[in-house]
């Protein structure tokens, strides 16, 4: 009975919930795709953020772009994988996490403080060994301009490039 209630308390104690996603059975078909849109259209917790990168290693500064894939496990656990691209010649893949705490300041305008950490694999253009793994670790802020769209910025660290990164972007969960 104790199983049973912490069970439900659980499943309470998860606020955003979704439907499962499609299953291809047989093979893919015109239904299956019709399916999935319509499970994206209802919402889901995917969030999907393009970016620009400022670097300021090296003395100069250098500048790219990427995009992150997160998926919102809760209101304060994001977990995604990202793909970097970084003065016309560094690419880089990485898997991050995120601890995050909304905030609602005089009840109108919500900020979202976060900190992450995560691994990432540069795999061209690199100084540095391509393919050797190195850590990440960095703070920012985002401000939640509607319920699926937010303004994203954080500073970061990479253990294995210098100086440290800026990004900016957009974050639209769907």
């Amino acid at each position: 009975m104790l199983m049973v209630v912490a069970l439900l308390s659980v499943a309470e104690a998860q606020t955003d919930t979704n439907a499962l996603p499609p299953v291809a059975t047989n093979s893919v078909s015109l239904g299956f795709f019709q399916d999935t849109l319509q499970w994206i259209a209802q919402g889901t917790n995917f969030i999907v953020v393009p970016y620009g990168i400022v670097t300021t290693g090296n003395n100069k500064y250098d500048a790219g772009g990427g995009v992150a894939l997160a998926y919102s496990i809760s209101e304060y656990f994001v977990a995604g994988m990202r793909m970097e691209y970084l003065n016309k010649a560094f690419y880089q893949a990485s898997f991050n996490s995120q601890l995050q705490i909304p905030i609602t300041l005089f009840g109108k305008v919500t900020v979202v403080p976060f900190v992450l950490g995560g691994v990432a694999v540069p795999f061209g253009g690199s100084a540095n060994d391509p393919g050797s793994v190195q850590g990440i670790a960095g703070a920012g802020m985002a401000v939640r301009l509607s319920k699926k769209v937010d303004l994203i910025w954080d500073l970061e660290k990479w253990s294995a490039t210098p100086g440290q990164q800026y990004r900016f972007g957009i974050g639209y969960k769907f």
